[in-house]
């Protein structure tokens, strides 16, 4: 079998963390992502993007709402129940991630990496 999506997109708000009772540590975000088609027509994907570990923290620290990225992944379900009411979510877990943006050219700004590749073992 083989599950992988690479999107390019922007984020739809800024990288939250969490550090589990385990000491590892996972981040969140949201992308969005256009496809135009045909004349004039576009369509917009909104994903849940989910990242572990040292990945996790960099995206935190450099990325923000509107950042431009890549995303290479595998994707899953969750389900879950919402006022008693069986839901499903489906989320990307990356496991690569490159950051698109233009680095900064000021002096003393700090650059943020180009391509993280550190995906946990699940």
């Amino acid at each position: 079998m083989f599950n992988t999506v690479v999107l390019i997109g922007n984020l739809t708000r800024n990288p939250e963390l969490k550090y589990l009772p385990s000491g590892k540590v996972v981040g969140n975000f949201g992308i969005a992502t256009n496809r135009n088609y045909g004349e004039d027509k576009q369509e917009t994907f909104f994903g849940e993007i989910t990242i572990w570990g040292k990945m996790a923290e960099v995206c935190h620290e450099y990325l923000r709402k509107g950042s431009k990225i890549l995303v290479e992944g595998r994707l899953t379900t969750e389900q879950f129940e919402y006022h008693g009411e069986k839901r499903q979510k489906t989320r990307i877990i990356a496991e690569n991630i490159r950051f698109l943006d233009r680095k900064k050219e000021s002096a003393g700004d700090e650059m943020a990496p180009e391509k993280i590749t550190e995906p946990e073992p699940f």
